[in-house]
């Protein structure tokens, strides 16, 4: 079992979540630091930074993990690696270059996402 902090569009409830469905999530408060932006249909965190970013942790097994892998694009575009968070050691997946970011990313200062928010605190 592996356990995975999400942050965005697999959080419950989002359009995404149907690939944790029948999973219990452990902790819906589960916080580590980085820095968040916006792409505008979904974030990405990079390790560098120091924003306390919230998801959500789960425990999930290797056919979930490979499926996550999989819609991240793991290891070409999101890359998984495991850190620590309030939580304990966990799976987050990450974007640490910021060149795939794009002109219309936006930095997320709160470190939380919602779905159809319009960030506009600053361009990343």
């Amino acid at each position: 079992m592996h356990k995975v902090v999400v942050y965005g569009s697999l959080k419950r409830g989002l359009y995404n979540s149907r690939l944790l469905d029948g999973i219990e999530c452990l902790d819906d408060s589960v916080y580590f630091t980085g820095t968040m932006a916006s792409l505008g249909s979904g974030p990405c965190v990079t390790q560098h930074g120091n924003t306390k970013i919230k998801g959500e942790l789960y425990e999930v097994d290797d056919e979930t993990l490979a499926r996550l892998d999989q819609l991240e694009g793991h290891p070409s575009c999101y890359e998984r690696k495991r850190v620590h968070t309030s939580g304990g050691e966990a799976w987050i997946y990450f974007i640490d270059d910021q060149s795939y970011y794009g002109p219309s990313a936006r930095l997320v200062k709160s470190g939380v996402w919602q779905e159809n928010h319009n960030y506009e605190e600053q361009a990343a």
